[in-house]
């Protein structure tokens, strides 16, 4: 198990993963704000997660660490390639397919969050 502040921060990422969910369920939610939210949710992640002094954990955890934090980055970033990808789609079936992705990409962060926790 991770020390504290580390359950702590992916606690409070997963927590904003799920209120993104929360938006994106609603009937056409506002793109802008969604962009937004998933600019906040990097940065949070860079700021709260990946500043966090390594060295306080063992090889085992520091290990698990680098296995999973660089597919939370890669995730992050995919989130703004599928929403450019959703606000450029015209047909209804396209934009559906789009926001089944960003739904598929969140519950995935939230399972990492969940194993990194």
């Amino acid at each position: 198990m991770l020390p504290q502040p580390y359950r702590n921060a992916y606690d409070h990422l997963r927590q904003a993963l799920l209120a993104l969910v929360a938006n994106l369920e609603q009937h056409e939610p506002d793109l802008s704000a969604l962009t937004a939210e998933i600019a906040t949710l990097q940065v949070e992640f860079q700021r709260q997660v990946l500043s966090l002094n390594p060295d306080t954990l063992n090889p085992s955890q520091q290990q698990q660490l680098r296995a999973i934090q660089p597919e939370i980055h890669k995730y992050l970033r995919l989130l703004n390639t599928d929403l450019a990808f959703l606000k450029a789609a015209r047909q209804a079936s396209t934009r559906q397919q789009r926001y089944t992705l960003l739904r598929d990409r969140l519950q995935t962060l939230i399972r990492l969050c969940d194993y990194s926790g």
